[in-house]
């Protein structure tokens, strides 16, 4: 039997002017459902987490997109 699964994740970075703060909003598309530890996960080792972090999940077709936001303030 063959298992074929499909992630795809997507990100915008964006820097303050002072550089102490950055936030991203990303999108990961699935073709399976993922569990809030799987997402932070994928966030986490693309870069993309921090203080702040939070997400909405759709479905539709088959297709599970989780589109959201994270904050890091650095100092």
């Amino acid at each position: 039997m063959q298992i074929k699964s499909t992630i795809e994740f997507n990100a915008t970075r964006s820097v303050s002017a002072s550089g102490n703060t950055e936030w991203w909003k990303f999108t990961i598309t699935a073709n399976r459902s993922l569990s809030k530890a799987s997402v932070e996960h994928i966030c986490q080792i693309h870069g993309c987490f921090g203080q702040s972090f939070s997400y909405n999940e759709n479905k539709d077709n088959g297709i599970f997109t989780y589109s959201g936001e994270a904050t890091c303030y650095c100092d």
